[in-house]
């Protein structure tokens, strides 16, 4: 999720009325609404069908959120999309993250970014094992934007960022972990179908146990 150093309360206000903003500007722009969620694949390890077809796995009010999902091929696109007006808000303390290879994916404003090119490049059968983080990075973040949407309630009152003390003991990120986990792990056999790996695994916590 992104996290700045605001008032918690306001800061929820704010990134609702941003995330409308967008999608006024999006339904100005292409003349259409943007009500089931909009991906758009710059990366060359997985293919938006793929992605598609697994968020289909799960419930349907997740198919629905009015997300734009980004996956990007490299840091430049990347950065790009935080200029572009329909991208996401301009951050330099998020951009500087991704360059430093501490930051995966995020959540906020009615977009979700994954970064592939941040992840171990040395990742026992990189080209399907690839695939597998990227999913369950998504699942992570659509749970943010699930919680946004339908369980208020869990979102933290002074988020802390990644890698600071404190950040995988906050309510909305187990809860995300968790979620991320238990899908992975129900729609193994599915999701192996889907992407097109024929060995087993197991999604533990962020970790993914490879059993080749």
């Amino acid at each position: 999720m992104i996290a700045e150093k605001t008032n918690s309360s306001v800061k929820m206000y704010l990134e609702d009325d941003i995330a409308r903003l967008y999608q006024d500007h999006f339904r100005l722009i292409t003349g259409q609404d943007l009500k089931s969620n909009l991906i758009e694949n710059k990366s060359s390890v997985i293919s938006a069908k793929e992605i598609e077809n697994c968020i289909q796995l799960l419930h349907k009010d997740y198919h629905n959120l009015g997300i734009r999902i980004f996956v990007f091929q490299n840091k430049i696109q990347a950065m790009l999309n935080f200029l572009n007006p329909i991208g996401a808000p301009f951050c330099l303390k998020t951009i500087r993250i991704i360059f430093r290879k501490q930051l995966v994916g995020l959540n906020g404003f009615g977009i979700i970014h994954i970064y592939p090119f941040n992840y171990p490049k040395d990742l026992t059968c990189y080209k399907q094992t690839i695939k597998l983080f990227i999913l369950e990075t998504l699942y992570h973040e659509l749970r943010h934007a699930y919680q946004d949407e339908f369980m208020t309630w869990i979102k933290d009152s002074n988020y802390v960022d990644g890698g600071q003390p404190g950040y995988f003991a906050q309510k909305s990120e187990r809860d995300a972990r968790h979620f991320a986990t238990r899908m992975m792990n129900k729609f193994h056999d599915d999701i192996n179908h889907i992407l097109g790996i024929k060995f087993k695994w197991e999604s533990c916590w962020g970790r993914l146990e490879i059993y080749e």
